[in-house]
């Protein structure tokens, strides 16, 4: 399996997944499903999509090969990244008492990365290649 490309099926699933457990957190107001929604971001973010259990849940769920796009990885990590700054920065909020701040940043990430996940719109990616354009002009 090659570093190069992601099944972007795999990927949209696993973004809408990332946000429903962000917005049952919201919701409910139970930090654990937060918690549970930074570590799952955290292991996709820092190894392949092999060890992801939400990526290869969707491969079992389906019943099919993974198939890899020509989409550059840097844009799904990136987008990853910028999910999971923006619930550690909610977090941390919340840690610190200021709760109302930190769960609306949670719930940010949240319909950002359920919009992600359901329409394809990945508000990071756009980010990702507006930076890269405006540093590399690539």
């Amino acid at each position: 399996m090659s570093e190069r490309g992601y099944d972007i099926r795999a990927v949209r699933f696993h973004r809408l997944v990332i946000g429903l457990i962000l917005l049952a957190g919201f919701v409910f107001s139970y930090t654990p499903l937060v918690i549970a929604a930074l570590i799952l971001l955290l292991i996709f973010l820092l190894f392949s999509p092999r060890f992801s259990p939400l990526y290869r849940l969707y491969f079992v769920l389906r019943g099919v090969n993974e198939v890899r796009c020509d989409c550059d990885p840097g844009e799904v990590r990136f987008s990853c990244l910028l999910a999971l700054a923006i619930v550690a920065v909610g977090s941390i909020m919340h840690l610190f008492g200021h709760e109302s701040l930190g769960m609306f940043f949670i719930f940010i990430a949240a319909v950002l990365s359920v919009v992600a996940g359901a329409t394809g719109f990945c508000l990071g990616k756009l980010v990702y290649v507006w930076l890269r354009k405006g540093v590399t002009g690539a």
